[in-house]
């Protein structure tokens, strides 16, 4: 018989590998990181301490060149939500933000998303290329906000801030992109306030929001929203997989069917009534029409197309609209399943831009080069009227959790008219 000593210690390891277990069942951002204190720190915690977060890989995705396991440093605060003064590790270092900020100024994209998203409005922000400081969709997303969102201070453009402009704002917490943000720039911005550094790129939009709200001592608050999120994504993912295997089997049945008929079968269709976009209005087709021939056989492959600046880029899977197809389990057509943010192409090669559905955007003129084109026309998106124009700043600018939240109410209105909660059509 197995001594007390041999049975307690049996406990504890069954204990461990349960609780491991459950770890395993989270996203990398809902998953406590233990990690040593930084060197010259105390030995006494903080009040309401609590493990600092590493940069998490996004849930789905392949792991990153750098997420090595020395490298990014722990981000975030060990303190508890709520608790100043706090200390905060980013991507240049540590800041001290000695009370909640109120006056905060955002220069970089997706920032004044992340902020409005957690209930605060920037006290100044940054123009976007079309010279607006708040997004349109942001303003549809919070009408409450709209008498402070008229206050907010112009500090310039996202590629050169207003320094001066920065420090008569008196803000109490500069955030800022680290990815266009050279360091003696950033040395101004840290001589005037308080300044934490986010990663930037669309595709580390997870990490940024909570790194964001963590120096406004919300992370709590964004982890839930980000769970709420992933679990929205995951949940259309099964309607949206088991409505394509429904649809494939019935198609394999209505061929055999003719086959034995001796008749010969085309590509099978069914149409459907047009969606109506996150805005409420139904989305429009490259031709003009409401978006609704849909091939059943098909949805094995969604396309997401941008043009401006004179560019048309392929959006691949790291980039921000990449990653929330993978949150939705949306298949990507083979031209799309690289492993960088986009590829561009020239207009001769826009037969790589086809799917069963292409979602496409485009900034000022830049639609001409989509719908001006002969080779446009001919794509089998368009041809079923299944390209479908959407938010550019939403899907492929801001990389925000709102910008998110649109593009996937967007998608999901789109590819499941009827709702994705009811059974799987016939």
């Amino acid at each position: 018989m197995p001594s007390p000593l041999s049975m307690a210690r049996r406990r504890h390891l069954l204990a461990l590998a349960s609780s491991a277990t459950l770890l395993a069942t989270l996203p990398p951002f809902a998953r406590p990181v233990h990690a040593a204190a930084p060197s010259g720190a105390g030995t006494s915690p903080e009040v309401g301490a609590r493990p600092p977060r590493h940069e998490g890989v996004t849930p789905g995705s392949p792991l990153s060149a750098d997420a090595t396991p020395n490298s990014p440093p722990p981000l975030g605060s060990t303190a508890a939500d709520g608790v100043f003064p706090r200390t905060i590790r980013h991507w240049a270092g540590s800041t001290t933000l000695e009370r909640a900020p109120v006056r905060v100024a955002v220069l970089s994209t997706g920032q004044a998303d992340g902020l409005l998203t957690l209930g605060v409005v920037p006290a100044g922000a940054t123009r976007d290329d079309r010279g607006a400081l708040i997004s349109d969709y942001l303003m549809q997303a919070y009408p409450a906000f709209r008498d402070g969102i008229a206050q907010v201070a112009d500090l310039g453009t996202r590629q050169s801030a207003d320094v001066e402009a920065i420090a008569a704002l008196q803000p109490d917490l500069i955030l800022v992109n680290r990815a266009a943000t050279p360091p003696s720039v950033l040395a101004q911005y840290q001589r005037i306030a308080p300044t934490v550094v986010t990663r930037g790129t669309g595709f580390h939009w997870r990490a940024d929001f909570v790194l964001l709200a963590d120096a406004l001592g919300k992370r709590e608050a964004a982890e839930r929203w980000l769970r709420d999120f992933v679990q929205r994504g995951q949940t259309f993912g099964r309607w949206f997989a088991a409505r394509k295997t429904h649809q494939d089997g019935a198609d394999s049945a209505r061929q055999k069917v003719a086959g034995s008929d001796g008749l010969s079968t085309g590509r099978a269709s069914t149409t459907r009534n047009a969606a109506t976009s996150s805005q409420g209005t139904a989305p429009e087709s490259a031709t003009g029409s409401p978006a609704g021939s849909v091939p059943s056989s098909a949805l094995t492959g969604i396309s997401f197309v941008q043009a401006g600046a004179g560019r048309i880029r392929l959006m691949g899977q790291q980039s921000f609209i990449g990653d929330i197809a993978r949150d939705m389990m949306l298949p990507r057509p083979p031209s799309q399943q690289f492993a960088r943010t986009s590829q561009d192409i020239g207009i001769e090669r826009i037969d790589l831009a086809d799917g069963d559905w292409v979602f496409y955007a485009a900034r000022g003129d830049g639609v001409k080069a989509f719908l001006d084109s002969p080779l446009w026309k001919h794509l089998d998106a368009v041809k079923h009227n299944r390209a479908v124009r959407v938010d550019y700043d939403a899907f492929y600018m801001n990389a925000g959790p709102t910008a998110a939240r649109t593009a996937m109410d967007t998608l999901t209105n789109v590819l499941a008219p009827h709702g994705f909660s009811a059974p799987v059509p016939d």
